[in-house]
């Protein structure tokens, strides 16, 4: 049941401090992804790969923020995209995380937290 009450909610709140990071307020512009403004927002480093960083986002565990590096442009935004695709999303809702929100440009999601298997 608690599984179905995340996916009814239609409208995604993530906290006063990630609001603040979206809408641009304090020192940084809107959704700036710079490693100091995301730590300025209460945002948690976690890990880089080859095309993206994840951070968790201020006060959650729930979520996870995917960060497209901005030396891969096109192909890191190209790997949020794809993750982020409907149909993946709906014809294998049960082997990949949830996607809650994501950049106009998809230069960065927000995806449900998983453990990660070795």
């Amino acid at each position: 049941m608690e599984r179905w009450k995340r996916f009814l909610h239609e409208e995604m709140i993530f906290g006063e401090a990630f609001e603040k990071w979206y809408h641009g307020e304090g020192e940084c512009e809107p959704q700036e992804l710079t490693q100091p403004c995301l730590e300025d927002h209460g945002f948690g480093y976690i890990k880089s790969g080859k095309d993206r960083s994840a951070w968790t986002l201020p006060g959650s565990d729930d979520y996870v923020m995917k960060v497209a590096h901005r030396s891969f442009g096109k192909r890191a935004k190209e790997a949020n995209k794809l993750e982020a695709d409907a149909l993946v999303q709906t014809g294998y809702a049960d082997l990949v995380p949830k996607i809650y929100d994501t950049a106009p440009d998809y230069s960065w999601i927000v995806v449900e937290r998983v453990n990660v298997y070795e």
